[in-house]
């Protein structure tokens, strides 16, 4: 059991790849549930269902998960516009109290303190 190591190293000191992985989960997290807001509106009756709300809520959902997914590609990179983009992006999870807090302020350490390695 002395080579077991854990899948994600989340105490070394490589910011980047921490706000990377926050990124990439987040986006799998939003792709979860717009998979999931879709499954729902073929499964749901058509007079119970506001398409147009349901509809705008998917297209949010999705641009999210996107969104997570090219600033992460963007931070891998080394892109200029990942750290702006990154900030922006999760804003959102900033005020889904407590859990999406916790993780956005991880975030936001991490990427506040990046240096440029």
């Amino acid at each position: 059991m002395d080579n077991f190591e854990p899948a994600a190293d989340w105490t070394n000191n490589d910011r980047r790849s921490k706000v990377e992985r926050v990124h990439g989960y987040l986006g799998i997290m939003y792709g979860f549930f717009t998979a999931l807001m879709g499954l729902g509106l073929l499964l749901v009756s058509k007079n119970n269902v506001n398409y147009w709300e349901a509809g705008t809520y998917f297209i949010v959902l999705l641009a999210l998960t996107l969104a997570h997914f090219r600033t992460r590609t963007g931070i891998e990179d080394r892109k200029g516009w990942a750290i702006g983009a990154s900030a922006i992006v999760l804003l959102l999870p900033l005020i889904a109290f407590p859990i999406g807090t916790i993780i956005a302020v991880f975030a936001y350490y991490n990427l506040l303190n990046m240096d440029d390695e």
